[in-house]
């Protein structure tokens, strides 16, 4: 839990050596085979990919503890699975199973300034700083 606190800071802060916490923590996560080691992982490894835009490595993140999350019907990391699969433009589905604050989120599209963001390559904090301007 420690390198995924570690990896999604530096994710954040657009700092180095993210992946390689992540890295870490998914080699960690794996031997447990727990969902609850296995989807806040996959959640911050879906974070990081989505800060550098790679939507692709979003829903592989998201297909690889998705399936665990609805099959134990745990509502918060269904909600938080489906919603970086809608942010990477995967179909999320019916929010059924996740929790309502985040299923609901999952189910609305992506603002327009979060897209701007992330075509631009910039770290998500920059979305701090914009603000309430519009893009």
């Amino acid at each position: 839990m420690a390198l995924l606190a570690l990896g999604r800071l530096r994710t954040r802060r657009g700092d180095p050596g993210a992946d390689a916490a992540l890295d870490e923590a998914l080699t960690l996560a794996s031997g447990s085979g727990t969902l609850q080691r296995l989807a806040p992982t996959a959640c911050a490894r879906a974070e990081a990919a989505f800060a550098r835009g790679d939507l692709q490595h979003v829903r592989a993140e998201v297909e690889r503890a998705l399936p665990l999350a609805q099959a134990k019907g745990h509502p918060w990391f269904v909600g938080e699975l489906a919603h970086w699969l809608a942010h990477a433009g995967g179909d999320p589905g019916p929010a059924d199973g996740a929790a309502e604050t985040v299923g609901a989120a999952a189910q609305r599209p992506l603002a327009r300034g979060r897209r701007r963001l992330g075509r631009a390559g910039l770290p998500l904090r920059a979305g701090a700083r914009l603000g309430r301007r519009r893009l």
